[in-house]
């Protein structure tokens, strides 16, 4: 176990500093494009700046166009001059400003300059503006026979028809202080280098000045990236930079952003190990991490082997004992971490498993006593059930016995009766008069109401006819005013209480059982009767004044000679439809039947 904890333990920090090692590499390479992105970003910042400088200057020019339609007369152009001394004044501007003909003539220029032909056409970008009419910003360019190297800005001056009636242009001088000074603004590092080169990777302008019309760009790479307006960050040596200086050679981030307005670009070159000083620092920290957590991992997996496996043993020889049966003997480990406060936990279950055995077998004599309760209980029950069973049996004997008897002593009676009488009409048909007939249609109407008495007896038709709460007035006024006892219906609810047909059979045979019982043994003098209805249910109460009796012992002392299989036979009628039947009694203080019944949905 020992080694499995070392082994363990060394593992899961293997696993550790792998994941903290691919977390490391995630974070390095993303400082990584963080700080190119923010080189690249600086780069398009510088350009974005420029071409705001140039686009303003560009502006001036075009204000030129928009002083007269036409040109001054005469060849005076003293407006013009005025004109060209306002934007050299305050443009950036600083080998002055002219004005051309549509043919390349040089019409007027301030300061005035005397190094120019008076035709300049020849110069590529003069003819490059008049032919597409649209401004153009020059590379470096040199002037000849002078050797004077100037940057073109030219813009377009057109009539109201668009054609060119002549081309305002300024100069610029690429060692000027202007485009120099925006450069040494920006606040850089020592070794970095910022430079504007133009779409042939000559400098135009630098935040080292000697590097200002030097070549910077090798295979054209630069000047390709300028030409087609894209973005590029990569690597290139500082020997690019400084030539012949080898002792100097380094590694050097380098960020091209082109500009909008020219086929320029601005060129940000910085030291790798500037640049990706925050991710070496990162390198060395996360070495230094893993390799004191090496260290670590090994001291801990050698403490915790000695510190867990001796008690751990310890708790496996107390395991084995209890599972053997022993429990008598204590759990004892010396140790005041984790181990330990596992141990007493142990050795508490040990004390409570033992008393929940003693408990167990406590319980199962008790579980033994109650299943024979349960079992006596049961038999009650059975003979009960037996008992109630005879009883409808007996019932319906009865009920056949007292159809025969009243048809024997009644109906049949009454029919040879009838039929003496019509054998004396067909023997003496000379006797027959009025009377006679009254005589026989009197023995048929007692004929018809015999056997309606049965019919009732069986089913009340008010039942069907009328519904329940006629059915209950019947009920109270055929038993129980022959018998001298008062009786008060109070019906409650809206609505009709037409229900359910097995509802209502079920009810009217639940309350005629409860007032046939009052009739024959409550000796009761009043009878209330209360009769409830609401969305869900249908409430009954009957309650009467009578002498009562005990509930439990009729209940509990249930004869097949049919003692409390009335009360059982309402209860059960009730349960069929998940009713509540309870009767309150006691003797000699009356007897409540409260029976609450839900209605059927739909009714």
């Amino acid at each position: 176990m020992q080694k499995r904890i070392i082994f363990s333990v060394i593992f899961s920090t293997l696993i550790i500093i792998i994941a903290l090692g691919l977390i490391s590499y995630i974070s390095i390479n993303t400082s990584i494009e963080n700080s190119l992105e923010k080189r690249l970003e600086l780069s398009k910042i510088i350009g974005r700046y420029i071409d705001y400088i140039l686009e303003e200057n560009l502006k001036k020019l075009y204000d030129l166009s928009l002083e007269k339609d036409t040109l001054s007369p005469g060849g005076d152009f003293s407006d013009e001059k005025r004109a060209l001394k306002s934007i050299y004044q305050y443009s950036i501007f600083t080998e002055g400003v002219f004005l051309l003909d549509p043919y390349g003539n040089m019409l007027v220029s301030y300061p005035q300059r005397r190094d120019l032909r008076f035709n300049i056409l020849s110069i590529p970008y003069i003819s490059r503006v008049i032919n597409e009419k649209k401004p153009v910003i020059s590379d470096v360019y040199s002037i000849q026979p002078i050797r004077k190297k100037v940057i073109f800005v030219l813009v377009p001056i057109k009539d109201l028809s668009g054609n060119i009636k002549a081309v305002a242009g300024g100069m610029l001088d690429p060692t000027s202080y202007i485009i120099t000074r925006i450069l040494k603004s920006i606040p850089l590092e020592k070794d970095t280098c910022v430079e504007v080169v133009d779409s042939h990777g000559i400098i135009i302008s630098s935040n080292r000045p000697s590097r200002i019309l030097t070549s910077s760009d090798h295979d054209r790479f630069l000047s390709s990236l300028a030409i087609a307006k894209k973005s590029s960050i990569g690597f290139c040596h500082r020997c690019h930079l400084e030539e012949g200086h080898e002792s100097h050679r380094t590694n050097d981030i380098m960020a091209f952003a082109p500009l909008s307005v020219a086929s320029w670009g601005v060129l940000l070159r910085e030291p790798q190990e500037i640049v990706f000083s925050p991710a070496a620092t990162m390198k060395k920290r996360f070495l230094i991490l893993g390799i004191i957590s090496i260290f670590a991992t090994l001291t801990l997996a050698i403490g915790l082997s000695r510190s867990i496996v001796k008690p751990v043993q310890t708790l496996i020889r107390a395991t084995r004992r209890i599972g053997e049966g022993d429990l008598s003997l204590p759990v004892r480990v010396n140790s005041k971490d984790e181990i330990g406060v596992l141990a007493e936990s142990f050795d508490n279950m040990r004390q409570k498993l033992g008393e929940s055995l003693e408990k167990i077998k406590k319980q199962n004599i008790e579980l033994e006593n109650i299943v024979t309760e349960r079992t006596k209980q049961l038999r009650e029950s059975q003979k009960k059930i037996s008992a109630l069973l005879k009883k409808v049996i007996s019932s319906q004997e009865e009920e056949r016995r007292r159809i025969a008897r009243e048809l024997h002593d009644e109906t049949l009676q009454e029919i040879s009766a009838f039929l003496m009488k019509m054998d004396m009409c067909r023997l003496y048909p000379e006797k027959i008069n009025v009377e006679k007939i009254e005589e026989m249609r009197e023995i048929l109407v007692g004929i018809h109401h015999g056997i309606q008495a049965i019919i009732q007896n069986l089913r009340p038709s008010v039942l069907d006819d009328l519904g329940l709460e006629s059915s209950i007035k019947w009920l109270l006024e055929r038993n129980l005013k022959d018998r001298g006892i008062n009786y008060f219906i109070n019906i409650r609810g809206r609505g009709s209480l037409r229900l359910d047909q097995q509802v209502e059979i079920t009810l009217f045979r639940i309350i005629q059982e409860a007032i046939t019982n009052v009739a024959r043994h409550s000796h009761a003098e009043n009878v209330f009767v209360l009769l409830k209805k609401d969305k869900d249910y249908i409430y009954v109460e009957i309650e009467d004044d009578g002498v009562g009796f005990d509930v439990n012992e009729v209940l509990n002392s249930v004869t097949p000679e049919g003692r409390g299989l009335g009360i059982i036979g309402m209860k059960e009628r009730a349960a069929l439809f998940d009713g509540l039947l309870s009767i309150c009694s006691s003797p000699g203080k009356g007897t409540r039947i409260s029976l609450k019944f839900p209605l059927k949905k739909g009714h």
